[in-house]
């Protein structure tokens, strides 16, 4: 899957230095299918995010962010709307090295479970001023939700 997310900043981007610091955006994606063996979507699916960040301290921040995602039904027919929630608390280790918590919940999934929920926490290692590494683990609490789920990821800003 392709997926492609600009981000718009209303306020704060650029700004996000000192204590008592505020940032809030908007993130519209889009996600393209880009192979059909079983791995991920095989249809076009998006939505927006909305995140909103506060700077505690000179090494604590804290997010949370609102997101609603247009995916395909699971019969193949249609599309539903899910409801994404997170808020986390990210402390800087050092000029590279930030560690993180973070709860997130996913609702109007089409489970039989119900809702998910995960708790996680990971590392981010700034390779350069736009680039980084995410290291981490989540873990569901909900029973619709993936008991141990590992990732690695790579952002870059442009």
């Amino acid at each position: 899957m392709l997926q492609i997310r600009p981000k718009i900043n209303f306020w704060g981007n650029d700004t996000f230095q000192n204590p008592g610091a505020t940032a809030f955006g908007m993130v519209p994606f889009i996600n393209i299918p880009t192979v059909r063996n079983g791995v991920g979507s095989e249809h076009v699916e998006g939505g927006v995010a909305f995140p909103f960040a506060y700077k505690v301290s000179g090494n604590v921040d804290i997010g949370v962010m609102t997101q609603f995602e247009y995916i395909r039904n699971e019969s193949g027919v249609g599309y539903h709307v899910e409801y994404v929630n997170s808020g986390l608390v990210s402390y800087q280790l050092n000029s590279q090295w930030t560690t993180y918590f973070e709860v997130y919940t996913r609702f109007g999934n089409e489970s039989p479970h119900g809702g998910i929920v995960l708790v996680g926490g990971g590392l981010l290692y700034k390779l350069t001023d736009n680039m980084q590494l995410d290291f981490g683990v989540n873990f569901g609490v909900t029973r619709a939700a993936d008991t141990v789920n590992p990732f690695v990821g790579l952002s870059r800003r442009f």
